[in-house]
């Protein structure tokens, strides 16, 4: 049990060189109703110095704060996955979702194809003038087309395109190396979409082996998934057709 002194009274605190300060006990004296018998105890008195102190800077108070996880199972389709369009809708959402990933979030897809090995070759096929086959005349490689989104270094999202292509490990390696050093090889974006960052049915040059960026956006809103066409082509020749689903900026 405390008690209150009255604020301006205090109570007894003597101070001593050096010391902290002392405080007196008070005494409380108490009996039950209709009696005659007292008791009493002694408690400490908490005067207005006390009242008035405050937390030392090096150990503030901590106030718990309890920081909203969304449900994802509201985003999530048939197998489970998250739909990222639905997702993007809600924009907060969205990017607390991006900043949970460890790596980009894909959309895309590859074609493994067999390309004419020079353009010599492709220009018999395509006059239809091919008549003796030989193995050395073509090679095989993937090509691919990907989108990914993913946070920058402020937290902002980031959408990126990539085209790519590589030899399988078992081709003609030098005459692979001879159409991407001769710019042969190309690839052309066919889409409803009009925002994308890149050339839109036109050839875009694979002038190096691998997978390089070839456009990219910063969302301010939702996005799309988009139906995109990829046909890659050497010389004039079209080698390979695929579809693949990227994602998009919403019009």
């Amino acid at each position: 049990m405390c008690t209150f002194i009255e604020p301006g009274r205090g109570g007894a605190a003597p101070k001593f060189d050096g010391s902290k300060i002392l405080e007196e006990d008070r005494i409380i004296s108490f009996t039950r109703k209709n009696r005659e018998e007292w008791d009493f105890f002694t408690t400490q008195t908490i005067s207005s110095q006390k009242l008035g102190a405050a937390y030392p800077l090096s150990a503030p108070p901590l106030i718990p704060v309890q920081v909203r996880e969304p449900d994802w199972s509201q985003y999530l389709n048939e197998e489970g996955l998250v739909q990222i369009d639905r997702l993007s809708n809600n924009f907060g959402d969205f990017i607390q979702f991006l900043k949970q990933e460890s790596e980009p979030v894909v959309s895309g897809g590859a074609l493994t194809i067999t390309l004419p090995a020079s353009p010599s070759v492709a220009k018999a096929l395509v006059a239809n003038e091919y008549d003796k086959y030989s193995p050395s005349d073509f090679v095989r490689a993937t090509t691919s087309f990907n989108s990914t989104i993913a946070v920058d270094k402020v937290g902002s999202p980031l959408l990126v395109y990539w085209a790519g292509i590589t030899p399988d490990k078992e081709t003609n390696l030098r005459a692979f190396s001879s159409l991407i050093s001769e710019n042969q090889i190309a690839i052309k974006v066919t889409s409803d979409i009009k925002s994308f960052p890149f050339p839109m049915n036109e050839p875009i040059r694979l002038k190096e082996e691998g997978i390089r960026a070839i456009g990219s956006v910063q969302p301010a809103k939702s996005i799309s998934y988009a139906q995109t066409k990829i046909q890659v082509a050497v010389s004039s020749l079209v080698v390979g057709t695929f579809d693949v689903l990227l994602f998009a900026v919403k019009q």
